[in-house]
């Protein structure tokens, strides 16, 4: 007897979620009550009336908007044109003005003045921390 219990709890347990699954099969899933009546003699229990009920709400259908657009590839002139051969001789000449060698660099990079910290943190003779303000 316990074992029937425990197979018909099982099998309950599992068919709710069976349930809320019904309402995605299809996007105009509707459910209808229909029909009603008595229900075997026991004073007209059950579904009564013809009452449908809308599962998933409806929404319009996507709009796109298009532009038009006139004129063709011949027609578009870019605002700054260069043969390809002139292109290339102005970029590799701005990157002939970037190059540094190793002593510019340095030389640079010493020139340049450096943020100092205005707090420091040193150990006291204890092991505690001290903050010092510079």
């Amino acid at each position: 007897m316990k074992k029937a219990i425990g197979i018909a709890a099982f099998v309950l347990f599992f068919a709710i979620p069976a349930h809320a699954q019904r309402g995605g099969a299809s996007t105009s899933a509707q459910v209808s009550n229909g029909g009603g009546g008595g229900g075997g003699g026991f004073g007209g229990g059950g579904l009564s009336g013809g009452t449908t009920t809308n599962l998933l709400p409806t929404y319009a259908p996507a709009q796109f908007k298009m532009t038009a657009v006139s004129g063709s590839d011949a027609s578009f002139i870019p605002s700054g044109y260069l043969p390809f051969e002139s292109a290339v001789a102005e970029g590799q000449a701005i990157l002939d003005a970037e190059k540094k060698t190793p002593a510019e660099a340095a030389a640079a990079s010493i020139a340049v003045p450096r943020p100092h910290a205005k707090v420091a943190v040193v150990q006291g003779a204890n092991g505690d921390p001290i903050v010092i303000k510079q």
